[in-house]
């Protein structure tokens, strides 16, 4: 098995699949249950934070392969990430840019691309991270 192949099948897919707003961070990454303060200034992820402020707050968020890369495409965004409610949304006076508060709720995966107008959505599902079995304790609990 290749090393794809041993994470892949140490990803549980569940629940349904949902559109979230996509929001790609440059340099940084989420976890699930933790709490992130970032800014955003690009107009795509600005429009993906204003949608999900109108549709429920809920929003997918997942690191550029590549922090250089100031207008990512979809191949540019690793394919896991979290879904994360939105805490509080500040605009930066004078300026364009927001200031953001999320908690992040549970790890999913994209499982595609939605067109939107203005900024990524996308269809994902929750993945929980499994962890592989520990042969020594398998062992003592058959015994």
């Amino acid at each position: 098995m290749t090393e794809k192949e041993i994470m892949d099948s140490l990803i549980e897919e569940k629940g349904e699949q949902k559109v979230y707003p996509l929001v790609a961070l440059r340099g940084k990454v989420l976890f699930p249950k933790t709490i992130l303060n970032f800014e955003v200034g690009r107009n795509i992820s600005i429009s993906a934070i204003n949608r999900a402020a109108v549709d429920g707050s809920e929003i997918f968020i997942a690191p550029q392969k590549n922090a250089i890369i100031e207008t990512p495409k979809k191949s540019d965004i690793l394919s896991v990430g979290v879904i994360a409610k939105i805490k509080q949304i500040v605009k930066v006076p004078s300026t364009s840019i927001l200031k953001v508060s999320v908690e992040a709720i549970c790890r999913a995966k994209i499982t595609s691309f939605v067109d939107e107008k203005g900024h990524f959505a996308v269809t994902a599902i929750e993945s929980p991270y499994l962890l592989p079995p520990i042969e020594e304790e398998r062992e003592a609990y058959l015994r």
